[in-house]
């Protein structure tokens, strides 16, 4: 697993080896270039495009983490 602070440097490791990444996750919302500008990259790639990309709004991850693990949700930080 790879952590980045943002889309160009995910897509510049994806582009740089393209067979070494299997699935992306990625936020909606991110720096310099979102997620959606981040997954048209992917999709115009022949080869990137086989990557399944998840993405999530980080309001509902947050949303849905609080509801589930109230007091513990600091932990996920």
């Amino acid at each position: 697993m790879t952590n980045v602070g943002g889309a160009k440097e995910a897509l510049q490791l994806l582009k740089a080896d393209k067979t070494l990444y299997s699935v992306v996750i990625s936020d909606i919302k991110m720096p310099e270039m979102d997620g959606i500008e981040l997954l048209q990259e992917i999709m115009a790639d022949p080869e990137l495009r086989q990557i399944p990309v998840i993405s999530k709004p980080y309001e509902f991850y947050h949303f849905i983490m609080s509801f589930l693990f109230s007091d513990r949700y600091s932990c996920f930080y």
